[in-house]
């Protein structure tokens, strides 16, 4: 798992559309 904070909005976008990262929304 990712630190969402840590990354840029951009790349929280693309984590969460990605997949693994689609937990918070």
């Amino acid at each position: 798992m990712f630190d969402f904070g840590a990354l840029p909005p951009e790349i929280n976008s693309g984590r969460m559309y990605a997949g693994p990262g689609s937990g918070p929304m």
